[in-house]
């Protein structure tokens, strides 16, 4: 028998690099999987090849949460959206880049979270962030990234105990 026979599973940034193999994985071992992307051809073409279906989720916006877990029974749950952003002069970087990077990297996992707890609720479940070692020490070339992981794993890490009490494990990978 497949390992995630029987359980339905929620994969951002499924449509490519972490979030694709993850999927995959997924899939493979029997998940019903949902790829969740903005990168809607990208998704669309993986979810054909998988057996999975696939649904646009940009992951900084609380609707477009609500409309990809509605009417979805998820178990599992790796919220892998993410961005980065380098440069060389911080007087130069525009506060749209820093905004986006907080949208996707740490407001999404807030509201994932927030969204899936509605979701598994009753039923319990897994959910898995993909964090980085750049939200657990200094991040020198890429300040704003580290900063947006370190809230997601500060998110994680207080979220944990309460999500618990309602049979859902959370974790943050690095």
């Amino acid at each position: 028998m497949s390992r995630f026979a029987g359980q339905v599973a929620l994969v951002t940034g499924g449509a490519r690099g972490i979030g694709e193999s993850v999927s995959r994985l997924l899939a493979a071992e029997g998940a019903q999987v949902v790829v969740a992307d903005v990168l809607d051809d990208d998704g669309r073409a993986l979810a054909e090849e998988i057996g999975a279906e696939f649904v646009h989720l940009d992951v900084g916006d609380p609707a477009s949460w609500a409309a990809a877990v509605e009417g979805r029974a998820f178990t599992i749950a790796v919220l892998n959206a993410g961005i980065g952003a380098r440069y060389d002069d911080l007087t130069l970087v525009d506060d749209g880049v820093f905004e986006q990077v907080i949208a996707v990297n740490a407001t999404g996992v807030y509201l994932g979270t927030r969204e899936l707890l509605r979701c598994m609720r009753g039923r319990g479940g897994a959910i898995s962030v993909t964090a980085s070692i750049a939200g657990l020490v200094a991040h020198a070339q890429s300040p704003i990234y580290a900063a947006s992981k370190w809230a997601a794993i500060g998110w994680v890490r207080s979220i944990a105990p309460s999500l618990l009490t309602e049979g859902i494990r959370i974790n943050a990978v690095c």
